[in-house]
């Protein structure tokens, strides 16, 4: 949580459980990197890239084996894990995830993007990495009309932890579940079960 502190002008601490995972996306968030936007954000997919370390590493071993029948247990765990944590649905997940922030080709290299283009790449590797609580500041900037309804729908339908959206986007504010409001005299009004139409 030390982290988290260092991104956050407050008073006081943050205490977040040991197995939580909270993700950030600040508005000056960008990636830079050299590899392609595709495998960058596969990168923020953290458990199945130690999955497919492991059945790798198990598929070498049995290669070379001197113990078959204990190197075959090891691989039918590694490709166990490697299918419960979503291993043979990443490349699609990605793919859906970066065609729904418009991007149409995903073998451009990061560091050849504009800086908003960047920032979708970071968007992406923040919902990929499925954080059990998202802090979301201003989500929509640098996405066009089409981005902006696809992470509207996306929101609706995420179940993988709380997300909390600090946004002007009308729209997603529609696809938020709840509405915080701080008043003017700085106290929380939380509004349940409530869209901002609603609201």
């Amino acid at each position: 949580d030390d982290a988290l502190n260092d991104f956050l002008d407050i008073d006081g601490g943050i205490t977040i459980g040991t197995k939580q995972q909270v993700g950030y996306l600040k508005q000056t968030a960008v990636s830079g990197s050299t590899l392609s936007v595709f495998d960058e954000a596969a990168l923020a997919m953290k458990e199945v890239v130690a999955a497919r370390t492991a059945l790798r590493r198990a598929e070498d071993t049995l290669a070379s084996s001197t113990d078959i029948d204990h190197d075959l247990n090891v691989l039918d765990a590694a490709t166990a894990r490697y299918e419960r944590v979503g291993g043979y649905r990443q490349e699609q997940e990605i793919a859906t995830l970066l065609k729904g922030l418009g991007f149409t080709n995903t073998t451009q290299t990061c560091d050849e993007l504009s800086g908003g283009w960047q920032m979708r790449v970071s968007f992406a590797k923040l919902l990929l990495s499925k954080p059990s609580l998202a802090l979301l500041d201003e989500p929509s900037n640098h996405l066009d009309r089409s981005a902006r309804a696809w992470l509207a729908s996306y929101l609706k339908q995420y179940d993988g932890g709380a997300m909390v959206l600090v946004t002007h986007d009308i729209e997603l504010l529609n696809a938020c579940e709840h509405i915080a409001e701080i008043t003017s005299g700085g106290s929380l009004q939380v509004y349940k079960s409530c869209t901002y139409d609603q609201y």
